[in-house]
């Protein structure tokens, strides 16, 4: 695991500093760009002397200006997105082709064993043990500390009102319970009556790297797809509402009132065009590159998933169950609570 994790520090300064012996970034490829692009309008703003008119806010050149300024905006975002977005994957040496070669080699590796027979079963065994780990955490956080209190019964943990013995039937020592208070016990009441869930992950989220179906990775990969399309329209929404500034700033611009006005003018055209648009696909291209990012999060997930349904077969910590032996469990499991039920309403006759 900390070898990987040394790889993984190597792999993203690869990604991100492919400058690296010259101690540049693209962090730093950006801001000297984004200001190569303030100096070019310093210096035509100054060489115009322009200067921003309220009066032509109610006229109907000034909003050709902002409409041709808003639309050169969405269009640079989307296409710096989509620039941002393909240089990411397509980088040989990035995060998200290290991270896709990573789950394609164990995938095959799984798959050549003949592995993924058994996957939907132990995901099944995986997720309650997630389940299990959940619900004890309830517990904790509420002082409840004597986890056994799961294997009681609903009818059985009245008595947890005062300290409690209880002589288990599998040949389990006995456990002596202390006192809950009421809330307690409704605490331990709602989590026998199964209502501390963990979501289901479907064997097709695991098998393929683009599927998509907090906690901790496995709650959120259950809304993943809501969650990328939320990012991006929150990303989206917040730069366009500041373009939409920018551009109404910059369509309220003027040339200063000299001899070569006309002249002035397209310069300063052009300045505010060149500006809206390069600002915006510098933006799109950092969401572009955040999107990935989200993508390879959940191929690493997919992938320390699948190693660990290798590890504990491989190390027999998992073990496959035949048909049989499904069935057999299924009828103890029906058997018990059919005997712990008809235990139940006889002592409420006899009682």
């Amino acid at each position: 695991m900390m070898s990987e994790t040394k790889e993984n520090k190597v792999s993203k300064a690869v990604y991100e500093n492919k400058l690296s012996k010259y101690g540049v970034t693209k962090k730093t490829i950006y801001s000297v760009s984004g200001m190569l692009i303030c100096i070019f309008l310093i210096i035509i703003l100054s060489i115009t002397q322009a200067q921003f008119n309220t009066d032509l806010i109610t006229t109907v050149p000034f909003w050709i200006d902002f409409a041709i300024l808003t639309g050169l905006c969405i269009y640079g975002m989307i296409s710096g997105q989509q620039t941002g977005d393909d240089t990411a994957r397509n980088n040989p040496n990035g995060l998200f082709r290290t991270s896709l070669n990573k789950y394609a080699l164990l995938f095959n590796k799984i798959d050549a064993l003949m592995l993924f027979a058994y996957f939907d079963e132990w995901l099944e065994f995986y997720r309650e043990r997630k389940l299990r780990k959940k619900t004890e955490s309830v517990l904790k956080d509420n002082g409840i500390h004597q986890m056994e209190v799961l294997d009681l019964d609903l009818l059985e943990i009245e008595n947890l009102k005062s300290p409690y013995k209880k002589e288990w039937s599998d040949g389990r020592k006995d456990t002596y319970f202390l006192s809950y208070t009421e809330e307690q016990i409704g605490i331990i009441r709602y989590c026998l009556e199964g209502n501390v869930k963990v979501s289901k992950l479907p064997r097709t989220f695991f098998v393929d790297a683009f599927y998509h179906s907090e906690k901790d990775m496995w709650e959120s990969a259950a809304n993943s797809t809501k969650k990328k399309s939320a990012f991006l329209s929150a990303n989206y929404l917040y730069r366009i509402m500041t373009l939409l500034v920018l551009s109404i700033l910059s369509a309220g611009l003027v040339p200063g009132m000299g001899d070569d006005a006309s002249s002035a003018t397209v310069w300063l055209s052009l300045a505010k065009r060149v500006f809206c648009v390069t600002t915006a696909f510098i933006w799109g291209i950092f969401i572009g590159f955040e999107v990935v990012k989200i993508d390879v999060a959940y191929i690493d997930f997919k992938r320390d998933v699948l190693n660990q349904y290798h590890q504990e077969y491989e190390l027999k910590v998992y073990v496959p169950h035949t048909l049989e032996e499904k069935a057999k469990e299924l009828y103890e499991k029906e058997h018990s609570q059919e005997v712990i039920k008809n235990g139940a309403e006889q002592e409420d006759i006899l009682g």
